[in-house]
C-alpha cells in the first residue's frame, strides 16, 4: 500500500508519463495548484501572481530536488537578491 494520498498518488501516475524531460512531478504540483485555485473561484490575476512566484521555485526544485539543503539554498539564493522582507513574504 503507498504512503501517497489519492491525489497525490494520481500526480505521482503522471509524472511517470509526462511527455518531456521538463515537465516533472513539481510542475505537475503546481499546475494542479493553480487548478485547484481555478475551480475555487480565484480571480485570474491572483492565479497568475502565484504562478509568477511559484514557478522560478519549482524550476529549482526540478534541478536540485527537495530537501532541507536545497530550501536553504534556495532560500539564500533569494536573500541575496532580494531584500529580507521580500524573501520573508516568499517563505510565509
Amino acid at each position: 500500500m503507498s504512503n501517497f494520498s489519492p491525489e497525490a498518488w494520481f500526480l505521482v501516475s503522471q509524472a511517470n508519463t509526462l511527455k518531456t524531460k521538463k515537465e516533472t512531478l513539481w510542475t505537475a504540483y503546481l499546475e494542479d495548484f493553480l487548478l485547484s485555485g481555478r475551480v475555487e473561484g480565484k480571480k485570474a490575476k491572483t492565479l497568475e501572481w502565484y504562478k509568477v512566484i511559484l514557478t522560478p521555485f519549482v524550476n529549482y526544485l526540478n534541478q536540485e530536488g527537495l530537501s532541507q539543503l536545497t530550501l536553504r539554498k534556495y532560500a539564500n539564493s533569494l536573500s541575496d537578491r532580494l531584500k529580507i522582507t521580500s524573501v520573508d513574504a516568499l517563505l510565509i
